[in-house]
């Protein structure tokens, strides 16, 4: 099951409901907007405070030109709490199987500990 929480919502704020329970977490940041890798730390944030499951970072929008001022050292460092980082595309469906592929190999292999 999956569910989609969007962003936070300043008006409602982080709705720890939607994380516990969870398997895993996988916040989706835009890479055509700075501003959403910023909130998308602020969500991981918030969801380690409820849960320590397997975090995903996926850099969405990677069929188009990215407009973050961040260099490679600096999302490396910003991407580090994450288990594996995917710069995906919904458009063309990039890495968004192997995405979910990685995700469900290492679910599987903890509960195989």
């Amino acid at each position: 099951m999956l569910w989609d929480i969007e962003g936070i919502d300043r008006y409602c704020g982080f709705q720890p409901k939607y994380i516990r329970g969870a398997a895993a977490i996988i916040i989706v940041v835009d890479h055509t907007r700075s501003q959403s890798l910023i909130e998308g730390i602020e969500i991981f944030k918030l969801a380690r405070d409820v849960s320590d499951v397997p975090a995903i970072l996926a850099i969405n929008k990677a069929d188009l030109d990215s407009t973050w001022h961040w260099g490679e050292d600096e999302l490396a460092e910003l991407s580090h709490p994450f288990s594996h980082t995917f710069h995906t595309s919904a458009k063309s469906g990039a890495n968004v199987e192997l995405l979910f592929s990685t995700l469900a190999q290492k679910l599987l292999s903890e509960a195989e500990q």
